[in-house]
């Protein structure tokens, strides 16, 4: 895969891209976890980077997609076929600068309950796949995996068109990653360790997706993760809460509405965020 598109997902990856927009009150919820303070370092590096998971299973439609595409239009590089599994396979290396990123993906058409090589757009129902990738940043050897399986499941005519599509996605995510957590720059630089396990269930429009990555949401669902996260300050005065379990659940409302709810052993964050859509 050599478009633009992927490359703009895979360096994001790596890159490690998040938002911080948080709102909280000193209220309690129903299961005893008070609001946490929204500038809570541990809160907002664990924050950061299941956020940056989130992009990582957004990418993985993304770039499933352009397979299927590049397969039913015969563009160049196209993915290679085989047919004692019936999937469809890529791979691919992408560099900037010194980080490098290693994608493998695969995918399966179905017409109804029967895997085919090509689909025909006004039968194709399903379409399934893998998708693995392995990221290195090499002055400071962050590192980034996932796993993921993915479904894109629609009526006969939507799955192609892309519209009206329920995608649902299980996989894993482990980083490694050297950073500095926004909003505390006294702190420095810290050693952010997380291995999270995500599920998602979305209705979604993939043809938006793939116009405005970042500017875009699914219509409705949902998407968890939880797991061990451990931040590790590299200036020694400083001390951050470590190996601790969290776990996050974002509701999508609209296309345009994202509330997150992200808790830890003790607290608990609300975080809502509104796409602008006029852009």
């Amino acid at each position: 895969m050599k478009s633009h598109t992927l490359k703009s997902v895979v360096l994001a990856i790596l890159i490690m891209l998040a938002m911080v927009i948080a709102c909280s009150d000193n209220s309690t919820d129903s299961n005893g976890k008070p609001e946490g303070d929204p500038d809570d370092a541990a809160f907002l590096a664990a924050k950061q980077v299941m956020d940056d998971a989130d992009q990582v299973l957004r990418g993985a439609y993304i770039i499933m997609w352009i397979d299927f595409r590049k397969t039913t239009y015969a563009a160049p590089d196209p993915p290679e076929y085989h047919s004692s599994s019936g999937y469809w396979y890529n791979s691919d290396t992408q560099t900037d600068g010194t980080a490098i990123m290693t994608l493998v993906d695969s995918f399966r058409l179905w017409h109804g309950g029967t895997p085919v090589q090509y689909a025909d757009s006004a039968l194709l129902t399903k379409i399934e796949g893998g998708f693995h990738i392995n990221g290195v940043n090499a002055p400071t050897f962050d590192t980034a995996i996932t796993n993921h399986e993915l479904t894109l499941i629609g009526a006969a005519g939507d799955v192609y068109a892309g519209e009206n599509i329920t995608g649902n996605s299980t996989g894993d995510y482990h980083v490694n990653e050297y950073s500095d957590i926004e909003g505390h720059a006294e702190i420095g630089t810290c050693l952010i360790r997380a291995d999270l396990i995500s599920e998602s269930n979305d209705v979604m429009s993939l043809d938006i997706w793939d116009i405005v990555i970042d500017d875009s949401l699914p219509d409705d669902g949902n998407f968890t993760e939880a797991g061990m996260i451990s931040i590790t300050p590299l200036d020694p005065q400083y001390s951050v809460e470590s190996g601790n379990p969290w776990s996050s659940n974002t509701a999508f409302e609209g296309g345009i509405i994202l509330t997150t709810i992200y808790e830890n052993t003790s607290n608990k964050w609300t975080v809502v965020d509104t796409i602008d859509t006029s852009k």
